[in-house]
């Protein structure tokens, strides 16, 4: 890239399909990737520097109105999950590692159960201690 390409430090540009910044050298780099290390916001290609690395701007799921959810936000039929995209929920006897990858936001030894099978659990111990 051509150093004379490079405005004042900070500047964010696109050429041939990559993105760039002109760094405290007025030199061009490329934008750096999550995770890599940084010290300014402008060197990410998210342009969110956190905690001296590049960041995701929502480290969540963006919703139907663009808005940043929470990893474990339900939807009716949805949840976020944690590789920050929308998965659908799981039915009974699916595999799960938390209550909300279950549509009956019921996870029990890795397993979704429905609430009627919990309800049971609960009457059999009213009955043995009751």
């Amino acid at each position: 890239m051509d150093e004379s390409t490079c405005i004042p430090f900070g500047t964010r540009l696109e050429k041939k399909d990559s993105a760039y910044y002109c760094d405290i050298n007025k030199k061009m780099e490329l934008q750096k990737e999550n995770k890599d290390k940084c010290q300014n916001s402008y060197e990410c290609e998210t342009n969110n520097c956190k905690s001296g690395s590049c960041a995701p701007i929502c480290e969540g799921c963006l919703n139907e109105d663009k808005a940043c959810v929470p990893v474990g936000t339900r939807t009716s039929t949805q949840y976020c999950n944690s590789d920050y995209s929308f998965k659908n929920q799981n039915s009974e006897e699916s595999s799960c590692n938390n209550n909300y990858e279950c549509s009956s936001n019921l996870c029990v030894n890795n397993e979704c159960i429905s609430p009627s099978f919990i309800q049971k659990i609960i009457d059999w111990f009213k009955k043995l201690f009751g």
